[in-house]
């Protein structure tokens, strides 16, 4: 169980740190962006809520996705373990 927490914090630092790090680009370009040409970024920044509804509705599609592979493999892995478990009986029995 250590080891697993150990993962955990692990994959959480890192993805904490490379968030800091995109928000603070983003939001370091956005202010060179006003600075350079005010009235271009503000026409830009009109594409961001398509990027954002498009984002969440491909994450949602993924995680739906996933949640049906993840519930295949476990069918999968049931009837595995069924057929070896009737193998076993089969060569116990001979």
């Amino acid at each position: 169980m250590s080891g697993d927490t150990l993962l955990i914090q692990e994959a959480l630092g890192e993805k904490v740190g490379k968030f800091i790090q995109c928000v603070a680009c983003f939001l370091g370009g956005l202010v060179i962006a006003f600075i350079k040409g005010w009235l271009l970024t503000l026409v830009l920044l009109s594409c961001i809520p398509p990027l954002v509804i498009s984002g969440s509705m491909m994450s949602f599609a993924f995680e739906k996705l996933a949640s049906r592979g993840q519930a295949a493999y476990s069918e999968a892995a049931t009837v595995v373990e069924r057929t070896i478990g009737s193998i076993r009986q089969v060569c116990q029995s001979s």
